[in-house]
């Protein structure tokens, strides 16, 4: 019995290592499929003439009959195949005899010649099977191999049937250990189980394919498929029963693992949950083989079907069966209005009070902006507007996504993974906002060196004007025509920035041209007088006036008063017209551009000389 169960499981591939069994044993005992003729060739075929010396005549050459060639050749070739066959699995035998006695690192080196050598061994079967039922369609009696091979098969399912049960013993023995098997050992033990459990599937399948062999062959299954149909049937349900139940451990050990309280306690949990997902994946595999070998079987596997899709979440062709996908959604509803009358009410409760947290919150929020601004307000130091606003909204949004967080804790969600997933988040779209961090960063660098503040007037990335608003991505600028310009933050601080409202006096520069024939002397007085007289120039210091330049016709002269900061453009003005109306008064000219313009003619005779 050991060497049968030995035959047996050498390749639970189940087909080809189960036609072995009975092609070997005619190899071994030397019997050759007859090839007994029809009655239309039963005359004696004619003998060939060995071959001669000398040639002979054309007319004395005996043609062999073409059907009894090829007769002969068939079952020549069955003959061939069924040696060859011999011959390895005789190799095969050896090498699994080697292989249960070998230890753990040579027992794999002898299982892959073995995996090879059935490799090399599938194609020659199914060669055999094809000759087998050729010489069938050819009119020649195959009864003899049929019937060895008939009371082989038989003897390989009698096999196959006491491994049934060796494995069942097994497994018994397997699931009582799980009660007692200490914890570090629970996983193993599954492990052990699920691979018992593959195998039994495994001799499932080859009783059933044993049995589409012989029906192959012409011969009677009526007995193989009463034997093995409730077999199927009564596996499926066990199957189905752990699958339910290894899944309901599973969703109850996560839950659990979730709310550990230590270490040791979560280690424990993480176990357990191991061993339950391996049981979950035992019975799901399983009933998988077991929905395969039904439908070939025509055996009703809906209800199958549909425990392995709700059990694996994977969307199969069955969804398509008519049956599966009306279980699935009449179980589906079922479930899902049972789960709404049990969480609802909580659920309705809960997202009220998240509204309410929310909303608090909120308003939280505006009341600490304000009592921010007014303490700022209050404050002797000097603080930037731009940090004035940055601090008053980091408080107010800390204080509102404090409330969030409260509020999806009131829903039941974790924050933790929601702020790790919000971390993700905030990387994934600042890697595709580069340009407005880089805004940011250049407002971060604006509110470190502070060179303007709100009400400046400033001269920056070619805009001219009066700052209104500062954000750490833009700067608003309000020019002097009132145009309001948006000005983001990296152009304001990659060029050169001009305050020029950032000191508290401010020099006015006048340029005036006189005359070469006036006075240069008369024309500084005039100057120095208005200076002197006007209440909004400033004594100290004192206003510069100085000769600048000699042109052709006229003198320049730069006038420069120094002025409070607010006065500058109504002292750039009112000097300006305050010095015209002196001029015209004084009768001194502003002088016009002059150009002297000499005229030749062909000759090169000018004309003044005429």
């Amino acid at each position: 019995m050991t060497n049968h169960r030995r035959a047996i499981r050498l390749g639970n591939l189940p087909l080809p290592t189960l036609w072995c069994a009975p092609l070997v044993l005619l190899a071994h005992l030397g019997l050759a499929f007859p090839a007994t003729l029809s009655a239309q060739d039963t005359t004696q075929a004619p003998e060939l003439v060995p071959a001669q010396d000398t040639l002979a005549p054309p007319d004395s050459i005996v043609v062999p009959d073409p059907a009894v060639a090829a007769a002969a050749a068939l079952t020549q070739r069955a003959e061939d195949l069924a040696s060859e066959i011999s011959v390895l699995w005789i190799d095969i035998d050896t090498l699994y005899q080697n292989f249960t006695q070998a230890e753990a690192e040579e027992r794999l080196v002898l299982d892959g010649q073995i995996k090879r050598r059935v490799a090399v061994l599938r194609p020659m079967l199914g060669e055999l099977t094809a000759t087998i039922l050729e010489m069938d369609s050819a009119g020649l009696d195959p009864s003899g191999p049929r019937t060895v091979a008939a009371d082989m098969l038989d003897h390989a399912r009698r096999m196959v049937r006491e491994e049934l049960f060796t494995i069942g013993d097994r497994m018994l023995g397997l699931r009582a250990k799980r009660s007692t098997v200490p914890l570090d050992e629970l996983v193993a033990n599954e492990r052990r189980l699920t691979q018992e459990s593959t195998d039994l599937d495994a001799h499932l399948r080859s009783l059933v394919n044993i049995a589409g062999f012989k029906a192959s062959l012409g011969l009677d299954v009526g007995a193989d498929y009463d034997y093995v149909d409730p077999l199927l049937t009564i596996r499926a349900d066990r199957l189905t029963s752990e699958a339910r139940v290894a899944l309901d451990a599973v969703r109850d050990l996560s839950q659990r693992l979730q709310g550990a309280g230590d270490e040791s306690q979560a280690r424990s949990i993480q176990v357990e949950l191991t061993a339950a997902q391996e049981r979950l994946h035992a019975a799901t595999s399983g009933l998988a083989t077991l929905v395969e070998l039904l439908d070939r079987r025509d055996i009703a596997a809906s209800e199958y079907k549909q425990v392995l899709i709700r059990a694996t979440g994977r969307i199969t062709t069955d969804v398509l069966d008519v049956a599966v996908a009306t279980g699935l959604i009449r179980q589906a509803w079922s479930s899902g209005t049972a789960w709404l009358f049990d969480h609802v009410p909580q659920m309705l409760f809960n997202v009220f009070m998240f509204l309410v947290i929310v909303f608090a919150f909120r308003v939280l929020s505006r009341i600490v902006a304000r009592i921010m601004t007014r303490a700022i307000r209050k404050t002797e130091t000097k603080v930037p507007e731009i940090l004035k606003e940055l601090g008053v909204r980091i408080a107010a949004n800390m204080v509102f996504l404090l409330g969030i967080l409260i509020g999806l804790s009131q829903l039941g969600i974790h924050v933790g993974p929601v702020l790790a997933g919000l971390g993700v988040a905030g990387f994934i779209v600042g890697f595709a906002l580069q340009d407005t961090l880089s805004n940011f960063a250049a407002g971060m660098m604006i509110l470190v060196y502070q060179p303007f503040d709100v009400g400046d007037v400033i001269e920056a990335a070619g805009v001219t004007g009066q700052v209104k608003q500062m954000s750490l991505v833009s700067t608003t600028v309000l020019t002097f025509d009132h145009e309001r310009l948006i000005v983001p933050n990296r152009q304001v601080w990659s060029g050169v920035i001009r305050n020029k409202t950032s000191e508290p006096r401010r020099r006015v520069d006048l340029t005036f041209e006189i005359g070469r024939r006036d006075q240069v002397a008369r024309a500084e007085a005039i100057f120095a007088d208005i200076m002197n007289q006007h209440p909004l120039v400033l004594d100290d210091p004192p206003p510069e006036i100085r000769v600048n330049d000699l042109n052709e016709a006229s003198v320049d002269f730069l006038v420069r008063p120094w002025v409070n900061t607010p006065d500058y453009w109504t002292v750039y003005w009112e000097i300006t017209r305050l010095i015209t109306d002196r001029f015209a008064v004084e009768g001194i000219a502003v002088p016009a551009p002059r150009r002297e313009v000499h005229l030749t003619d062909s000759s090169g005779v000018s004309a003044a000389d005429v």
